[in-house]
């Protein structure tokens, strides 16, 4: 159902091959932050399901020790709706 895809930063909910919902990100600060810039969602394919996406991302990023930059309005609302959870797997830039 899921699939992550290396070369191009994507995670893809995936059906018959089409990707109906994608997620893109960015590998930033030496490839230790994931920054997450779009979710493409199908406006045809009404679901929750972009949620269990952004979830698999996450997996991936606390797997792999990488912090999360939320850039895009659905990833930042995502992390606004469950800030209590996600404290610590957000970018947090040093001041120095």
């Amino acid at each position: 159902m899921f699939k992550h895809d290396l070369k191009s930063h994507n995670f893809y909910l995936n059906n018959d091959e089409i990707p109906e919902y994608r997620l893109h990100y960015n590998l930033i600060k030496g490839g230790k932050v994931m920054a997450i810039d779009h979710i493409f969602i199908n406006p045809e394919i009404k679901s929750n399901l972009v949620n269990e996406l952004i979830k698999f991302a996450l997996s991936y990023a606390r797997a792999n020790h990488l912090k999360v930059m939320p850039l895009g309005p659905t990833i930042l609302a995502y992390f606004q709706e469950n800030q209590l959870s996600l404290a610590n797997l957000v970018y947090k830039p040093s001041l120095r």
